[in-house]
């Protein structure tokens, strides 16, 4: 009788996974073009493994569900399904009701659909406005009032992407801005200018933007030894955050 040991069962999983990660590579340079070209293609790799693991947590095993997973790593931040901002997706991925995992890729796609009604607007106009708007803040204008810096930020944040901003609502945004607010004091970026920046890019970009593959340049930026100064850490991290919001303006359109 004919066998398979353990190790050539091993070996033929981690070719079909060696497979299916080079078919998404392709696929996310299709679904993401920019994205993917600005984080490079370690980076993205780095992301279908991680999303290939982690949407394992959530039953999904087969190539569709993983792939939508994955599709939405790219859209909210690798880390969205812990993301507050993410809410409806973190509903349903942690519904503890006995749903297989195509019912629950199923209920997953119809929260995005709703999110991208309401927040990204048809054709994507109220995202790409956001973005727009982001390339070209300036700091010093962002902050209406220093003495009352958590609500002059949210009215920045607001005036940057309202739709969002109402989606979401204020509650999730003052949750996000604590954990920026602690964030920037970990960093030593305790300015009110520097702490405005870091929660308008998490805002924009996920909260966890930080520690994310696809968005090395501007950890780098964050963390840049030769920038001891705190404005000047600030004015290279404004600087390269206004190129990546440019640069994902003129993205292509995602299904």
């Amino acid at each position: 009788m004919w066998t398979i040991r353990q190790e050539q069962a091993n070996a033929f999983r981690q070719r079909h996974l060696t497979r299916f990660e080079d078919e998404m590579v392709e696929h996310l340079r299709q679904f993401a073009p920019k994205l993917c070209k600005i984080a490079g293609e370690a980076s993205v790799r780095q992301v279908i493994r991680t999303g290939m693991e982690n949407s394992g947590k959530y039953g999904f095993t087969s190539r569709g569900p993983v792939r939508f997973y994955i599709e939405l790593m790219l859209m909210f931040g690798s880390e969205f399904d812990s993301d507050p901002q993410c809410f409806w997706a973190s509903r349903i991925l942690n519904n503890t009701a006995p749903l297989d995992e195509a019912n629950r890729a199923d209920r997953l796609y119809g929260g995005l659909q709703g999110y991208m009604a309401e927040v990204h607007g048809p054709d994507q106009q109220h995202r790409l406005a956001a973005l727009r708007r982001a390339s070209q803040v300036k700091m010093g204008q962002f902050i209406s009032s220093r003495s009352d810096l958590e609500n002059s930020i949210l009215f920045g944040l607001h005036s940057i992407h309202p739709e969002k901003y109402d989606y979401v609502g204020e509650p999730i945004v003052r949750q996000l801005f604590g954990q920026c607010f602690d964030l920037a004091h970990r960093l030593e970026l305790t300015g009110p200018e520097e702490i405005a920046l870091v929660s308008l890019i998490a805002f924009t970009l996920g909260y966890r933007w930080f520690a994310d593959p696809l968005f090395r340049s501007l950890s780098a930026a964050l963390l840049d030894g030769t920038n001891s100064d705190s404005n000047a850490r600030r004015e290279c991290l404004l600087e390269t955050a206004r190129l990546f919001f440019l640069q994902l303006v003129a993205e292509d359109r995602q299904p």
